[in-house]
Parts: C-alpha cells; sequence; structure tokens
C-alpha cells in the first residue's frame, strides 16, 4: 500500500511501458503476482497480450537490467493464471517467458546467468507438469540442472541438501523453491 501511494500507476492493470520507468513496471509486475486476486492477474495479463509492454521500451534500455527478471515475472504470471484455470495457452507463454528472461540473463554476470538457468529450469519443471512425455521432460529437466551445478556448484551444494541426487524432479523443485523471482 505504501509503494503504491507513492508510485499509483503501480497499483493499475495497465502495464507500465514507459522509457525509464522499467523498475515502476517491474515493481508492478512483482505486486500482481504477489498480491494481485485471479481477476486482478487476469486483466493484467490481458493488457499484457494487447500492449507489448516489453517492446515499448527502448532497444538497448531492455539490454539491461531489470528485464530478465520483469520476463520471469511475467512467466510465473502465466503459470499461475494456468494453475488457476487449467487453460493450457498460458502453459506455453509461461515457457516462452521464461526462454526469453533466461536469453535476457545469460547475457549479463554470473549472478543473471545463474537466475537465467533458474528460469530455464523453471520452464522445464512447468514442462513436465504439463507434457504426456515425462521421460524426456525428465531429460530436460536434469540437462537445467547440469546447467545450475555447473555454473555454481559450491553456492549450491546448500540448497540442495538433503536431496535425492537420483531424484531430477526433487531437485529442481527445491531450486526453484529456493532461489526467489525478485532478485533485484
Amino acid at each position: 500500500n505504501e509503494v503504491c501511494a507513492h508510485l499509483p500507476a503501480v497499483a493499475t492493470s495497465k502495464p507500465i511501458a514507459t522509457s525509464g520507468d522499467q523498475f515502476k513496471f517491474a515493481l508492478q509486475v512483482k505486486g500482481m503476482l504477489v498480491y494481485g486476486s485471479w481477476e486482478e492477474t487476469s486483466k493484467f495479463l490481458k493488457q499484457i497480450e494487447a500492449s507489448k509492454p516489453v517492446k515499448k521500451y527502448g532497444k538497448q534500455e531492455r539490454k539491461l537490467h531489470p528485464f530478465g527478471t520483469i520476463l520471469q515475472a511475467i512467466g510465473l504470471l502465466h503459470a499461475k493464471a494456468w494453475n488457476s484455470t487449467g487453460n493450457s495457452r498460458y502453459v506455453k507463454r509461461s515457457i516462452d517467458c521464461f526462454a526469453q528472461a533466461a536469453a535476457h540473463m545469460d547475457a549479463g554476470g554470473e549472478l543473471l546467468q545463474f537466475l537465467g538457468r533458474v528460469a530455464k529450469l523453471r520452464g522445464a519443471l512447468l514442462s513436465f507438469q504439463f507434457s504426456k512425455n515425462r521421460k524426456l521432460n525428465v531429460e530436460r529437466l536434469g540437462k537445467r540442472l547440469l546447467e545450475i551445478e555447473s555454473l555454481n556448484r559450491d553456492r549450491l551444494l546448500p540448497l540442495l541438501a538433503d536431496v535425492d541426487q537420483d531424484n531430477s524432479i526433487q531437485r529442481a523443485q527445491r531450486i526453484v523453491n529456493q532461489i526467489r523471482f525478485n532478485f533485484w
């Protein structure tokens, strides 16, 4: 409420898409993810689909932080919509957003690369939940886990304590539960 009192645009369903306001947009997306009702989330996602707010920022601006985390949060909103409705169109959009977020963050430093791999892992977990081809998706999860573990083995090991190393699904779920989407 305090943030919304000072930044009223953050509390609307119209995505903020003005050059220089990307951090307000990040707060808006995060707020919708954390506090938005299903009705508010649905309206916000429709606005995002219609207006394509990320593309309204300049190319140079989009290369910078926080667009990777914005894209990941939009992916999480689509996943939330799928969980609320069962509508499969949200799964594809979510996975696409996770892939875009990962590509964006992979161009950054070590921390952003790590977070990009977590975004890929979120997409792989969602694919696993949605797809009928469990074997292929378990293989994808394993590949995503290896990417994360090879990048940050020393920092990641405490997150995986007491986890069956042969269970890719459990390891993947543990990582995404421990790494918050809002790393800004």
